[in-house]
């Protein structure tokens, strides 16, 4: 398997995922796997998605059953976790907006964020690194 742009830093209590093709539902479903799975990854940190670099998003309607279901899959992994996404894309963050309330009764909190800048504040770290360059 490719290895993705996935990283967990475990002393500030986050995972970072940086997608640089388009995001697809397959591309969330194996992120969000990984994240879950990853060595370092704990219930409660806090899921970063980071979609400033991918081309596109295109989540068809036919993929929300598979992300529920990738939901109800990681629910232990991700019990108490809170998720970010970062992006510049105005469509987007309504799209982020739509998709809190389909995990509501999962108990998770998502937020849409339009800048780095904003992502690393509510992480409370000095700046939301590249995993590029990283």
């Amino acid at each position: 398997m490719e290895m993705l742009p996935l990283t967990v830093f475990p002393e500030a209590r986050y995972g970072l995922i940086q997608p640089r093709g388009p995001v697809t539902g397959k591309t969330i479903l194996n992120y969000g796997l990984a994240l879950a799975e990853h060595n370092d990854w704990r219930p409660g940190f806090t899921e970063v998605w980071d979609i400033r670099y991918s081309p596109a998003v295109d989540v068809l309607p036919t993929d929300v059953p598979k992300l529920l279901d990738l939901e109800r899959q990681t629910k232990e992994a991700l019990a108490g976790s809170a998720t970010i996404v970062v992006t510049h894309k105005p469509l987007l963050l309504i799209s982020v907006q739509l998709y809190s309330q389909l995990m509501k009764p999962f108990g998770r909190t998502v937020t849409g964020v339009d800048s780095a800048e904003k992502a690393a504040e509510i992480l409370e770290i000095p700046a939301l690194p590249d995993l590029a360059v990283a």
